[in-house]
């Protein structure tokens, strides 16, 4: 793995966002789930957005286990304004985004970064609930759209149906030019 992560810290193939407000319950969870992914050039950029309990020492005391793991801390601005801040620094071709109360399957990102390296700029899948717990899992990938397509997502991701049950990963330049 030495050589995965030095080979990371340079450019990181996947950014992985993740803002977390008052999650020290499910927090190190959802890390843990980032650290088993069989994809190891990625990076967990988390945003710490002015938790009140013990959030950001969770935080630290993980990522001094994974040199992967880059932790942010903001005041309270909302996760908008998390997410935001995380996208502005993220260093990986392919952004997705995990909330601090989920986890993920250990092949989550290479099967969403494997649709994008086929061409598409935008790739939805779904997620299984585990009890009470939320876990995006290995899914075939629900929707995917070129560039050229994203006024379809745009109105698929308007149906109610769809509200809270979408994990996204998008090629970072399409970030960049759309207002999506």
């Amino acid at each position: 793995m030495l050589d995965s992560v030095t080979s990371f810290l340079v450019s990181p193939s996947v950014s992985i966002i993740m803002p977390v407000y008052n999650a020290s319950s499910t927090l190190e969870r959802a890390i843990r789930s980032f650290s088993d992914q069989t994809r190891e050039d990625i990076e967990l950029i988390t945003v710490n957005d002015g938790s009140t309990d013990n959030s950001l020492e969770i935080l630290q005391s993980l990522s001094s286990e994974d040199p992967r793991i880059r932790v942010f801390s903001t005041s309270n601005q909302g996760v908008s304004s998390a997410r935001n801040y995380g996208l502005a620094r993220a260093r990986g071709k392919t952004i997705m985004f995990l909330d601090a109360d989920d986890a993920m399957d250990a092949g989550m990102v290479d099967k969403l970064s494997g649709e994008i390296e086929q061409g598409f700029d935008l790739v939805v899948c779904g997620y299984k609930a585990l009890g009470s717990k939320v876990s995006f899992s290995q899914h075939p990938c629900e929707k995917k759209w070129k560039s050229t397509e994203l006024d379809g997502f745009v109105e698929e991701l308007q149906r109610p149906e769809h509200a809270l049950e979408q994990s996204v990963s998008r090629r970072f330049d399409s970030w960049q030019r759309a207002s999506v």
